[in-house]
């Protein structure tokens, strides 16, 4: 798995920008990794679903029960996006 991670906070803040510009209330983060983006939006109070393939990275995520996270440790080809849009 080639991983890239935030370190910066300046894209994370702009990220959190822009959906707040959009009026988002619900994102889907894929790969969050380390979670600084993750924590951000919920900090931010944007609800995230946040797609972790790594069972590390799902576990750690779980554990640190962010509200307004729901933590789905899955391959993002494998997630059934149809039934998170109807949900």
């Amino acid at each position: 798995m080639g991983q890239v991670f935030l370190h910066d906070e300046w894209p994370v803040r702009r990220v959190v920008e822009i959906a707040q510009d959009w009026l988002a209330v619900e994102v889907i983060e894929i790969g969050p990794g380390g979670a600084i983006l993750t924590k951000a939006l919920s900090t931010a109070g944007i609800h995230t679903t946040a797609i972790e393939k790594d069972d590390r990275f799902a576990e750690r995520l779980i554990e640190s029960a962010l509200p307004g996270v729901d933590v789905v440790n899955q391959d993002i080809l494998e997630f059934d996006l149809g039934a998170w849009i109807d949900g």
